[in-house]
């Protein structure tokens, strides 16, 4: 009997594959959970990909609202433009756009008010698994101004 444990425990055959089956799982799973956020980032791309293009359309065919919205959505996959597209006057600072009019002389300087269009998309993303401390569905969404006159 003792001869028979002996040889059992030099016996090294097997042990790539008992190295594996304890292993393998922990693997499987990692790259599941990486293909899942990696799928929610390109989601992410998406949404930042369709309020670019609806900017883009605005610089071209200046504001229009419902062609706007059409580029948005016409993107891949299942994205709204949420919210709306639309315009507005400002003055550029060195902190970003204040609000102003029409015609307005912006603060200190000698530039009229410029008109700017804000073009908004957004998207959902379904997680494969539940991770503690997200949720799912996740939402997501990105905006481009773009001054057009």
């Amino acid at each position: 009997m003792k001869a028979l444990a002996k040889s059992f425990a030099r016996n090294t055959r097997g042990g790539a594959g008992m190295e594996f089956a304890i292993i393998g799982p922990a693997i499987v799973v990692l790259l599941i959970g990486v293909t899942d956020f990696g799928l929610g980032f390109y989601r992410r791309m998406q949404a930042q990909t369709a309020a670019q293009r609806g900017a883009m359309y605005a610089t071209i065919n200046n504001y229009d609202s419902a062609g706007i919205s059409s580029t948005i959505t016409s993107s891949r996959g299942s994205i709204v433009a949420t919210p709306a597209p639309s315009t507005f006057w400002a003055c550029p600072t060195s902190s970003g756009l204040t609000t102003s009019t029409q015609g307005a002389t912006c603060t200190g300087t000698t530039v009229t008010a410029g008109q700017y269009v804000s073009a908004s998309a957004q998207t959902t993303y379904t997680t494969i698994f539940r991770y503690p401390g997200l949720t799912s569905p996740m939402t997501f969404s990105a905006t481009q101004v773009v001054r057009i006159q």
